[in-house]
């Protein structure tokens, strides 16, 4: 009887029902704990795709199968309809992928003369001081170890086996990278692990091999999408044949988009509409089977705090993205208030206001001279531009915007600067990254500034200009700018472009003219370079002298060349190649104390020029310096081992040397 009486007492006071309750919460919070908290990955892939627009992959709405493998981890995660990427170029969009910052915070806001200072903390240092191994495979020079995004990997593979393009070691086929990526997970099956594997082909030029090539001959860009999906698959492949698939958190991402002409816009960087800055973006957890699809607005700044969740690892106070883990148990909030940040400082180097935008999940607020709003769910091509129609929004944007920006900057990031040297230089130009001045990194917009939209003409022109001269298609280059000059004879960069263009084509006398032309017109303009102009390393008043310097030089005027190279010093002192160029003159007027003093300064720069220790050693011994000279050709053939004319020198000054001491 008593057994009976507590049935009902149980019922009545409520305590069986919440039992059940209880129960099934603990039941359904252990179906997503083992699958996203307690099952916490012991590795961690992230796939970055240069030059990625999500709409060209089929999981995100492509006509054609671009995408089957890609498709299959979106099958068995989390797709994100709506990632951007804060900037429309590969340096600072990976930079903040890997650090979970802005470019206002990590300083990085250019493929050239930027830097990714040591004060920020990548995702790579994090799990590395977590016992993980961290390893990196990029595919492009402009991710080289150099311009820092190496901080925290133990293994940063960044040296191509077999490099494609017009010059060497620019870039490396997507097959490349898999094998190096499958070789790292066969050494590094028993260990917990983040691999950060970068692809590159999708980038112009688009040149995917058979049978991509033939597939998609009506559009390469879809087939260099393609072909990186099958080299995806070779590194899922092999996951799976090492029972490493399940366990593994994999994402992937593109970096920025391309915009194949919409808005009038070629390739990327300019502007920040959504060609360029919408980006795949998906998450697969390990043991993860049910797809989903978010609408909400994410950014690439979301990468690094939703590794950290995953892994149950504190997110640093620094990290300004949001954990996107919780979209895995269907946490998805009712109601996005959320706000990203894109940036585009691509136009202020041809005078303009940059462009700085405020996205959520309608609309675009993008501030500049003209300002632009667009409704990206009824206008989502960005044709329409609302900011007359709806200013009290447009107002409440840009003062979102300017609330954001305050918050996002740090004072650390003018450290992203950094020199380069004219091979580095060179070899991102021929990747297509135009740099004829520095960019402007001003938040206060000037309204005597053109817009952006005034000078895309003249930007374009400008990468026709880059890609016909990295083919030394000359002729071609010169009628570009003939077309510039009438268009915009405003601009005297032309004249810079035409003397570039001239002097690679060994025509310096016509070179002299066009740099002269430039020096003239920036002069009668008065137009000084700030305070911080003169260092940069584009600086295209240095650049006009050194070309002016190397075309007298040609023509054996060498007195203007020591002018114009000593002009080209007093900027930017601390270019070791004008050093050598300028010792090489004063070597050939027998002045050698003068070129002994550039050779020597151009070694405290550059110590590992093998060509300026030679060229040290021989005025020296000119000199009768000879254990001086002796030492440093011993160096040039430390630095170059098979360099046989050098050594071929020096053994005949080590015997007559020998022999001159044997007869004392």
């Amino acid at each position: 009887m008593e057994f009976d009486n507590k049935k009902p007492l149980l019922r009545r006071c409520g305590i069986l029902p919440a039992l059940l309750l209880v129960v099934v919460g603990a039941a359904v919070w252990f179906f997503y704990a083992s699958t996203f908290s307690s099952k916490k990955p012991r590795r961690i892939i992230l796939i970055s795709i240069d030059t990625c627009r999500a709409d060209y992959l089929s999981c995100y709405g492509y006509p054609r199968r671009t995408t089957p493998n890609i498709d299959a981890i979106a099958n068995e995660g989390i797709l994100f309809e709506n990632a951007l990427a804060p900037i429309p170029l590969t340096l600072p969009a990976h930079c903040s992928m890997l650090t979970g910052t802005y470019p206002l915070h990590h300083g990085v806001h250019d493929n050239l003369g930027n830097t990714l200072a040591e004060f920020n903390t990548t995702v790579a240092e994090i799990l590395r001081t977590r016992g993980y191994s961290t390893a990196a495979i990029v595919s492009s020079f402009v991710l080289d170890k150099k311009f820092g995004t190496h901080q925290g990997f133990d293994t940063y593979n960044d040296r191509f086996i077999e490099p494609i393009g017009p010059r060497d070691s620019l870039q490396r086929r997507g097959e490349e990278a898999s094998r190096f990526a499958c070789s790292y997970l066969d050494q590094h099956a028993d260990v917990p692990f983040f691999l950060f594997l970068h692809y590159f082909d999708p980038h112009d030029a688009y040149i995917p091999p058979e049978p991509f090539a033939s597939e998609y001959a009506d559009n390469l860009y879809a087939g260099e999408i393609a072909y990186t999906d099958h080299c995806i698959a070779q590194v899922i492949d092999k996951l799976k044949g090492l029972g490493l698939y399940d366990s593994t958190l994999i994402i992937v991402v593109g970096d920025h988009g391309e915009a194949l002409g919409d808005h009038d816009e070629t390739y990327h960087g300019y502007y920040i509409y959504q060609p360029t800055v919408r980006v795949p973006f998906i998450v697969r957890p390990p043991k993860c089977r049910e797809p989903k699809a978010v609408e909400n607005i994410v950014s690439l700044v979301d990468v690094v705090p939703t590794i950290l969740a995953c892994l149950g690892i504190d997110i640093p106070a620094h990290v300004q993205g949001e954990d996107l883990s919780p979209f895995s148990a269907g946490k998805i909030p009712v109601k996005n208030d959320r706000y990203v940040y894109c940036e585009s400082f691509e136009a202020t180097k041809y005078g303009c206001n940059p462009l700085l935008a405020l996205v959520d999940d309608r609309y675009k607020y993008i501030e500049t001279t003209v300002p632009e709003l667009y409704d990206l769910t009824s206008d989502p091509l960005e044709q329409n531009n609302l900011v007359k129609k709806e200013q009290k929004r447009a107002r409440l944007m840009k003062g979102r915007l300017q609330e954001m920006m305050s918050r996002l900057i740090d004072v650390r990031s003018t450290d992203a600067s950094t020199e380069l040297d004219e091979q580095t230089r060179t070899r991102l130009e021929s990747l297509g990254y135009v740099g004829i001045a520095p960019a402007d990194i001003n938040l206060e917009l000037d309204p005597n500034k053109p817009d952006p939209k005034d000078l895309l003409a003249y930007s374009e022109y400008m990468n026709q200009i880059s890609r016909l001269v990295m083919y030394n298609h000359f002729d071609q280059a010169e009628t570009i700018c003939e077309k510039m000059l009438r268009d915009f004879p405003q601009m005297p960069h032309t004249y810079l472009e035409l003397g570039r263009i001239n002097f690679k084509s060994r025509q310096f006398v016509q070179s002299i003219l066009h740099n002269s032309r430039y020096l003239a017109i920036v002069a009668q303009q008065d137009a000084q370079p700030s305070e911080n102009f003169a260092f940069y390393p584009l600086n295209p008043i240095f650049a006009a002298h050194r070309m002016l310097g190397s075309s007298y030089h040609q023509l054996q005027q060498y007195d203007k060349a020591i002018k114009h190279y000593t002009a080209a010093l007093f900027i930017k002192p601390e270019r070791p190649d004008v050093h050598n160029n300028i010792a090489v003159v004063y070597f050939k007027l027998g002045d050698f104390d003068r070129a002994a003093k550039h050779w020597t300064e151009a070694l405290r720069l550059a110590p590992d020029r093998p060509d300026v220790h030679d060229n040290l050693a021989i005025v020296l011994y000119r000199q009768g310096k000879v254990d001086l000279a002796v030492a440093h050709w011993k160096e040039a053939l430390r630095i170059r081992p098979d360099w046989t004319e050098v050594r071929k020198k020096l053994n005949e000054v080590l015997r007559q040397h020998n022999s001159a001491f044997d007869r004392k």
